[in-house]
């Protein structure tokens, strides 16, 4: 049975939360906050994955294989407090930064837009 987004969510959310505690940033402004903006938004419908300091997203819940790989953008977080938005393929060079703002729901809308998922040309 396969895992479901919302699921993959919840699991990123706990985990994102911990990673905030471990490293001594303020939940409103780390990944956490990215979680659940990212959740609460246009990207719910995909499966997150977050490392230690970036959110990510792909199209099933095993990433690692081809059908499933991550969409062509994610978000980090900026030193000190921020996140940077960039497009590209989390596993492969080159990538750009396209958006640095302090706010984890501008950051998921500038992936949004990243990714192509606003419906904009």
């Amino acid at each position: 049975m396969r895992e479901s987004p919302e699921a993959a969510w919840e699991f990123e959310l706990a985990d994102a939360a911990a990673i905030d505690r471990a490293n001594g940033r303020r939940p409103e402004t780390g990944l956490a906050a990215l979680v659940v903006a990212a959740r609460d938004g246009a990207l719910a419908a995909h499966y997150p994955y977050a490392g230690h300091n970036r959110l990510c997203v792909s199209r099933g819940p095993r990433w690692w294989i081809e059908a499933e790989r991550p969409l062509p953008g994610f978000v980090t977080l900026a030193p000190g407090e921020g996140y940077v938005v960039w497009r590209g393929a989390p596993q492969a060079a080159p990538v750009e930064a396209v958006l640095t703002t302090r706010s984890a729901v501008l950051a998921v809308a500038g992936l949004v837009r990243a990714l192509g998922l606003d419906g904009a040309a």
